[in-house]
């Protein structure tokens, strides 16, 4: 887990080790001297500002993967389209 102490004005950050907890407390075995003034982030908001960070970078890029299917009309369209191309060359005789 991760503790940001206090260093003058800024907060940098430090990988402690956890003992036991009972939600109240929990023992700190090592990674901050007594004393130091620390903030802590739980590991739920950490998830949610990686969840929040990750839809940003998402919405920048486009959205990622379509996740809908396009539309009949849109499929049935575009054969339309490649149909009547094909019928106009198709009335030639060859070698002309």
């Amino acid at each position: 887990m991760f503790i940001f102490v206090k260093q003058g004005d800024k907060y940098s950050p430090h990988v402690v080790r956890l003992g036991v907890s009972d939600f109240d407390y929990t023992e700190l075995l090592s990674g901050a001297q007594q004393g130091e003034q620390v903030a802590l982030l739980g590991p739920a908001v950490l998830q949610a500002q990686r969840d929040q960070l990750q839809a940003r970078v998402r919405a920048g890029a486009g959205g990622g993967l379509q996740t809908t299917t396009p539309a009949a009309g849109a499929a049935g369209g575009a054969g339309a389209a490649g149909g009547a191309r094909g019928g106009g060359g198709g009335g030639r005789p060859p070698g002309n």
